[in-house]
């Protein structure tokens, strides 16, 4: 491939919103696209030339990508024509939302469940009302009538499509919406009927459901948390998948290291402020609290080096009640400069620190400047 093409490729997919850290980011960028090249290189090849996708497609193009991302958390995978419309609760740190520069533009989501919340653990599928089907059971028995109706329940049990199926078949009223649902709006009513499914099998079965909706075709690879716990419905021209998945529970340590990883980016700005302030407030105390000795004259004096400051009135408080601490710090400053300077250099370096990184170099070299012996 020319440089050009490859150039061209790296800019076919972009992120359009994540909360994820960078190399996060570029691992599912990096999926996406291989999986898209697989499966379709005549889209990769002619990203121009329109297309016609089928939900069969993308549910590959979705489970191709999600079998490429390593990550210790199982991800969902969301691939659709137009901009989804889910109703989900993710993980904070593992949100990816990617677009192809295709025609249509195709959209891909990727992000990880949020642990039940504490007492609410999933109950095993043999347990729960939402568990797998129970064999010769009637399919169609006690499923209401109406506009609603199911597309995929392969993986759904009986009662998991009749609950879902009774929320679809509802319409927005004064009751119901509060009047705040405009009913001649098609995407409105249908947002409306997703939260209304979400919210009633939560509060039915506990959390974690997740709904996503949209009148054109998308597909998924998703992760459930056992079997019967996955429907495809359909109300007039909108789909709506339905799944239920928690993340697994996380010992307090685990949950301590991930949160930290989420926030590496934040943490990481924040050592480089501290340590600059920190750098800062002691260049300026050291040059207030100490003084350079200088050579007393006829070889009777000693050499250089710092010492505190004995004039008491414009010393302060320090160095009349910790004098010992004081004389430390004048004379750690010295050898402290060059470590100082060093760090502040590769921290700034690693992390872009542009007009900080000059101003903090400005004050560790203040550190390290020293009066010349007088002659």
């Amino acid at each position: 491939m020319a440089p050009a093409d490859t150039a061209g490729l790296e800019r076919l997919v972009r992120t359009v919103r994540s909360d994820a850290e960078q190399r996060k980011r570029l691992v599912c960028n990096a999926c996406f696209l291989a999986a898209l090249a697989q499966l379709h290189p005549e889209v990769v090849a002619k990203p121009k030339g329109e297309r016609r996708w089928r939900r069969e497609e993308l549910d590959a193009l979705a489970a191709a990508t999600a079998g490429r991302i390593d990550d210790a958390d199982p991800v969902h995978v969301i691939v659709g024509v137009d901009d989804l419309n889910v109703n989900i609760r993710y993980m904070k740190g593992s949100l990816v939302y990617l677009r192809a520069e295709t025609n249509p533009p195709l959209r891909c989501m990727m992000y990880s469940s949020m642990p039940p919340p504490p007492g609410q653990e999933e109950p095993s599928a043999d347990d729960s009302a939402d568990g797998p089907k129970t064999p010769g059971q009637d399919e169609t028995a006690d499923l209401p009538t109406g506009p609603a109706k199911v597309l995929d329940d392969a993986d759904a049990s009986h009662a998991l499509v009749r609950a879902v199926l009774e929320r679809l078949n509802d319409d927005p009223t004064i009751d119901t919406a509060g009047g705040g649902v405009d009913a001649d709006d098609p995407e409105a009513v249908a947002t409306w009927r997703a939260a209304r499914v979400r919210e009633s099998l939560t509060a039915a079965h506990g959390a974690h459901w997740h709904v996503v909706h949209d009148a054109k075709p998308f597909g998924a690879a998703v992760v459930t948390s056992g079997e019967g716990r996955r429907v495809l419905a359909q109300r007039g021209r909108y789909s709506f998948l339905v799944w239920r998945h928690s993340s697994s529970i996380k010992s307090p340590l685990e949950a301590i290291r991930r949160r930290i990883r989420a926030d590496l980016p934040a943490l990481r700005r924040g050592a480089r402020t501290t340590f600059l302030v920190v750098c800062a407030v002691y260049a300026l105390w050291y040059r207030a609290m100490c003084r350079e000795e200088e050579e007393e004259g006829g070889g009777g004096g000693a050499g250089g080096g710092t010492r505190p400051n004995d004039d008491r009135t414009a010393v302060g408080i320090i160095a009349g009640a910790e004098p010992r601490l004081t004389t430390f710090l004048c004379a750690a400053g010295e050898s402290a400069a060059p470590f100082a300077f060093f760090a502040l250099a590769v921290m700034f370096a690693l992390g872009g620190g542009g007009t900080a990184s000059a101003i903090g170099a400005r004050y560790a070299r203040a550190f390290a400047r020293r009066k010349r012996k007088s002659a």
